[in-house]
């Protein structure tokens, strides 16, 4: 999720280095076909996510209805839509809640 346009920059200096790839560079995931429309959708929705006091919520079930209509989604792939963007916000949520938590905690102390 941290990953961004440096990457590139990042796998062409290991190259002409001849220095092994990062971890988070060598293993990441990759979409399996057809899923990039689910990942599409999520990033669409994600704008339209309430916060709260310093925290993002999550995306509500009426936005991706609403969005599922917009683009005439129908049948399983509507299911499937709801399913793989509420999977996607639930591990994003999970993500800045951590990465929140690590920011405000103390100095020095770290519990995983």
């Amino acid at each position: 999720m941290e990953q961004g346009p440096t990457e590139k920059f990042i796998i062409q200096q290991c190259v002409q280095q001849r220095l092994p790839l990062p971890e988070k560079i060598a293993n990441a995931p990759e979409l399996l076909l057809g899923l990039d429309f689910y990942y599409l959708a999520f990033m669409d929705l994600t704008s339209c996510r309430g916060t709260g006091y310093m925290t993002e919520g999550p995306i509500s079930w009426l936005s991706i209805k609403q969005w599922a209509d917009e683009h005439q989604v129908e049948g399983e792939q509507r299911e499937d839509l709801f399913y793989h963007v509420q999977s996607l916000d639930a591990v994003y949520l999970d993500f800045k809640a951590k990465k929140l938590k690590k920011a405000t905690e103390p100095k020095g102390k770290s519990n995983g």
